[in-house]
């Protein structure tokens, strides 16, 4: 029987794997020293090793049977190095998140070697050298069409960081309501009603979630989707629309009133997130005819000579300012009107007209072209969908290029990554963890290792090794970082 390298059974794949001469012992006790501002990385890593059998302690020198982490100041942030020999390995990071993509990495290969079931299990010795390709590898949860709880929040943050995914981008308002409560406005409950009264994150919760994300090197991303997606608000908030005794989706683009009851919002999400450094602001899918017919916009229009699309975008623009003055940088959907200036765009839809704007502009533009990167898309015909829905399995997620259709050299650095969106019309609360654990796998490959070095069928074998130890199993359920899920 063929004995396939424990080092190749990484995922994502590494920039580099050399092996060298002898093995390494898993032999217990192994000792583990680690720095102390990571000890919360030493502790994972013990608990890992632990659900393989394998006993790891803590000790103030290292020797035979060690394993040491250390801090790398050569090294990016993102970026570690592993060092295998006999009796030794020895994990260098860049920074935290590093520090904890490596620990992750070990507990991958102390799952491949348990498997072969010796009592002591070995590994190849190998110099294992790591980053990512890109900074912005992420996943948007839609919080609004079925809202999820802030345990199962919690999991996906776990299950993120297991395949070393770094952006949480929580979409926390549109048409069927707001998830976010903003305190003055309490007797208006434009969360929804019925049972969409409870279903609304306090301030106590999202700053929970954001400090819970920070301890897996995970950033929270908030949107406050404007000026459309707005049915649910402006029917209790009719005064904000062009036409209050007529419903409409639309904020009015030409109120300062809006704008300013849209500053306290924005201010109301950085108290809430203070460690947000992105502030989504949404931006697409309006429709123009109340604007056009709008005698404050159409007034607006007249005097500043704008067609209704350049004061969509010139409201976008200034809204974005608002954000620039929180210190934040905004994000918004790539759409009909041209770019807000200073906006990071997210392009969502197969449109050269969107990537071109966005180019010309000079914004930086995120990935989640939905052919691509939607994971509300079904698997396959039993996966329930709305009609116009394809087929997205792993391996279409898996050949996907973050840079459009632009080549990396032709791509420059315009590209910040990818970010899979999950939205929620037909994935209720219980089917969110599923619908993750089936295409997370690929969605990491692909926004951490070059597009020239990836291979769907190493890919494939290498999904198949962790799979069958155990590893994904452990690291989609919320264990290998300690306790159980939700815990």
């Amino acid at each position: 029987m063929k004995k396939f390298p424990v080092p190749y059974a990484l995922l994502p794949k590494p920039r580099s794997i050399c092996l060298t001469e002898g093995t390494f012992a898993f032999a217990a006790p192994l000792r583990l020293r680690v720095p102390e501002e990571w000890r919360l990385h030493g502790e994972r890593l013990v608990h890992a090793f632990s659900l393989f059998g394998m006993k790891v302690v803590p000790a103030e020198r290292v020797g035979n049977e060690s394993i040491e982490i250390l801090r790398c100041e050569t090294l990016k942030e993102e970026a570690f190095g592993i060092s295998v020999v006999p009796g030794r390995i020895e994990l260098r990071a860049g920074g935290s998140a590093g520090g904890l993509y490596g620990v992750v990495a070990l507990s991958q290969l102390a799952a491949a070697a348990a498997m072969s079931g010796e009592e002591i299990p070995c590994c190849e010795c190998c110099e294992i050298e790591d980053e990512p390709e890109f900074r912005w590898r992420g996943i948007m949860l839609d919080s609004v069409r079925h809202f999820q709880r802030v345990d199962v929040v919690r999991q996906v943050i776990r299950m993120m960081a297991a395949w070393r995914l770094r952006v949480l981008h929580l979409h926390l308002t549109d048409s069927q309501g707001w998830r976010i409560r903003m305190p003055w406005m309490e007797n208006r409950k434009p969360e929804g009603g019925g049972n969409r009264e409870r279903e609304v994150y306090s301030p106590e919760e999202l700053l929970e979630i954001a400090k819970f994300a920070s301890k897996f090197e995970v950033e929270i991303v908030p949107e406050i989707d404007i000026p459309g997606h707005q049915l649910g608000f402006l029917r209790c908030c009719p005064e904000y629309s062009c036409f209050p005794d007529r419903l409409s989706g639309e904020l009015c683009i030409s109120s300062p009133e809006v704008k300013r009851f849209l500053t306290g919002v924005l201010q109301e999400v950085v108290r809430q997130i203070p460690s947000c450094r992105f502030i989504h602001l949404g931006g697409d899918e309006t429709e123009t005819s109340n604007w056009e017919a709008c005698p404050s916009c159409r007034k607006l229009m007249r005097e500043r000579n704008l067609s209704v699309r350049e004061l969509e975008r010139q409201f976008m623009t200034e809204m974005c300012g608002v954000v620039r003055s929180l210190g934040r940088t905004p994000i918004c959907w790539c759409s009909d009107a041209e770019p807000p200036e200073g906006a990071v765009m997210q392009a969502w839809r197969i449109s050269w007209s969107d990537i071109g704007k966005a180019r010309i502009a000079g914004c930086p533009i995120i990935n989640s072209i939905s052919q691509n990167f939607y994971f509300d898309f079904p698997l396959d015909e039993t996966d329930p969908h709305a009609s116009a829905m394809p087929i997205l399995n792993e391996e279409g997620i898996y050949h996907s290029s973050p840079y459009f259709f632009l080549n990396r050299e032709k791509a420059g650095n315009e590209f910040l990554g990818v970010e899979a969106c999950l939205w929620t019309e037909t994935v209720p609360e219980w089917r969110v963890l599923r619908k993750l654990e089936t295409r997370i796998q690929a969605l990491s490959e692909c926004a951490w290792t070059p597009v020239s070095e990836r291979s769907h069928g190493d890919f494939l074998f290498r999904r198949m090794r962790l799979e069958n130890s155990a590893w994904t199993r452990f690291a989609n359920n919320g264990q290998l970082f300690g306790g159980f899920p939700f815990s």
